[in-house]
């Protein structure tokens, strides 16, 4: 878990600043109360990199990320009416399938959400972003594939400022959703996250769709940019205004939730 306090422990408690001895026993120290479990646990060498990296959990993220993408890109390149019917139905089957595996986060913004409120260490975070944007990129490649479509060299520009505020809104409603369905202990073992993750990913395609195009996910960003759904331009902000969402949707979920 993020330590909050850690300037008020870390530099008031310990008399670090105040000592005229400056010494590399003091300095690791210092950061040992101050900053764990972070800083020092990787410059000690304590991180478990092969936990990190188990390939089951990376396979599944990377799986279901790829039928997520897959499926807004078929959908959107198609024109389907029902594409947030499709989107919203697939990322809830591969919550079910693989969600007991990796937790079925398919979506960076939700993995750093998980991380911050502590349930996925920063190596795992690492690793879990590499597989859903791999995941991403293959699927959005697979969609023009199958749909003999091309890259749109000049895909339509959003108002910027209308659909940064509706993505970020949705990715928090998202975000938040998922920590309190998924992770929080008062719902241990419900059998309803993946179908209440999904309802908001319908709500925000429905609600949203024709403002932003409705991503709420960087990995899916990656890909509709890829399959020329969103202008590259743009995509470097939507993928920062999910981001902060998430660790705005974490913020409030810890105030909100005695845990």
């Amino acid at each position: 878990m993020l330590q909050v306090d850690f300037l008020l422990s870390g530099v008031f408690k310990n008399n670090f600043l105040n000592n005229t001895k400056f010494s590399v026993t003091k300095v690791v120290k210092f950061f040992d109360q101050s900053l764990k479990p972070g800083l020092v646990i990787f410059l000690r060498g304590n991180c478990d990199f092969r936990n990190a990296w188990n390939m089951k959990q990376r396979i599944v993220e990377l799986i279901g990320t790829f039928f997520l993408t897959l499926t807004v890109g078929l959908t959107v390149i198609t024109q389907s009416e029902f594409a947030p019917f499709a989107i919203a139905t697939v990322l809830a089957v591969m919550i079910f399938s693989g969600g007991h595996i990796s937790g079925g986060h398919f979506n960076p913004s939700v993995s750093l959400g998980v991380s911050l409120r502590g349930k996925l260490k920063p190596a795992a975070l690492v690793s879990y972003i590499i597989a859903q944007m791999v995941g991403a990129t293959v699927a959005a490649y697979t969609a023009l594939y199958l749909t003999g479509a091309a890259p749109n060299p000049d895909p339509a520009v959003c108002d910027l400022a209308r659909a940064l505020t509706v993505e970020g809104l949705f990715t928090f409603a998202l975000v938040l959703t998922v920590l309190n369905v998924a992770t929080a202990k008062a719902n241990s073992g419900n059998s309803f996250y993946g179908a209440a993750i999904g309802g908001v990913v319908l709500t925000g395609a429905i609600a949203a769709g024709g403002i932003s195009g409705a991503v709420f996910n960087p990995a899916v960003a990656i890909g509709a940019a890829l399959m020329g759904l969103l202008p590259w331009s743009q995509f470097p902000f939507y993928v920062m205004t999910q981001l902060v969402a998430a660790i705005l949707a974490s913020v409030v979920f810890r105030m909100t939730t005695q845990e």
